[in-house]
C-alpha cells in the first residue's frame, strides 16, 4: 500500500491536479474567510466551515477522477491487478493518497485560526471539532468518487459522474425537507452526508456520525474493491 501511496501522492504534484485543487480550495476559502469573517469582524470559524462544505461537493471529484479511469483507459490496471500487492492495498494506497491532499488543503487554512486567534477569540476544541467533521466528510466524498472512477474509462467522466453522484448525496437534505413521508424522511436523512455534518458544526463531537462517515467510507471502498477484484478476472 505505502508503495501506491507514494506513488499517486507524487503524482499529484508531478502534473497540475494537486495544484489546481489546492489553489481552487484555498482561493475560494480565502474570498469566505474575507467576507465571512474579516468584513464581518466576526470570529465564528464554524461559520466560515460551513459557507465551504459545498467544496467537497465540488473538488473531491477532482482528486480522484484519475485514480482508476486513467489506468483502464491506459491499460496499465491489469499491470497493478497482476503485482503482488493485493487488490485492497492498491485501492487504499490510492484513497489515502487523495484524502492525504484533502487534508493537506485543510492544513493549509490553519493561517485563518492564528488571524482569528490573534484579533479575538478562537474557541479551539469546537473549532477542531468542525475541521474534524469536515474532514471526515470529505473522505466519504472521496470514497464515493474512486467508486464512480473505477467504474468509469475516461477522467471527464468520472468527474462529471462524480459531482452528479454528489448533488444527489446533497438533495438528499431537499428530500428531506420537501416531503411529507416520515420513511422517506428517515431514509434521505440516513445517506445526506451533510446532516451528519450539522452538529460538528455546531461544536458538538458525535460518535455516532463520526462512525457513519467511517462505515459510510469503508463501505465505498470494499465496493471499489469487489468491483476491481472482479475486473481481474473479467480482464476488462
Amino acid at each position: 500500500m505505502r508503495a501506491v501511496l507514494r506513488r499517486e501522492l507524487q503524482s499529484y504534484f508531478h502534473t497540475p491536479v494537486g495544484y489546481v485543487f489546492l489553489g481552487v480550495f484555498l482561493l475560494v476559502c480565502s474570498f469566505v474567510f474575507l467576507f465571512t469573517n474579516l468584513f464581518a469582524y466576526s470570529g465564528e470559524v464554524l461559520s466560515f466551515l460551513k459557507q465551504i462544505s459545498f467544496l467537497s461537493l465540488v473538488l473531491c471529484p477532482l482528486l480522484t477522477m484519475r485514480l482508476m479511469s486513467e489506468e483502464r483507459r491506459q491499460k496499465t490496471d491489469q499491470l497493478l491487478l497482476t503485482s503482488p500487492q493485493s487488490v485492497t492495498s492498491i485501492i487504499l494506497g490510492k484513497y489515502f493518497s487523495a484524502a492525504a491532499v484533502f487534508a493537506l488543503a485543510l492544513l493549509l487554512t490553519a493561517p485563518y485560526l492564528v488571524i482569528v486567534a490573534a484579533y479575538g477569540t478562537l474557541f479551539l476544541s469546537e473549532t477542531l471539532t468542525g475541521y474534524l467533521g469536515f474532514l471526515l466528510q470529505g473522505m466519504a466524498f472521496l470514497a464515493v468518487d474512486l467508486l464512480v472512477s473505477t467504474l468509469t474509462k475516461s477522467q471527464v467522466s468520472a468527474a462529471v459522474m462524480g459531482i452528479f453522484v454528489n448533488l444527489l448525496l446533497w438533495s438528499c437534505d431537499m428530500v428531506t425537507a420537501l416531503t411529507s413521508s416520515a420513511a422517506i424522511a428517515g431514509i434521505t436523512k440516513f445517506f445526506s452526508l451533510y446532516a451528519h455534518l450539522d452538529g460538528f458544526l455546531m461544536g458538538q463531537l458525535s460518535l455516532s456520525d463520526s462512525v457513519y462517515f467511517l462505515v459510510f467510507s469503508a463501505g465505498m471502498l470494499f465496493i471499489c474493491v469487489r468491483v476491481t477484484d472482479a475486473r481481474r478476472f473479467v480482464g476488462e
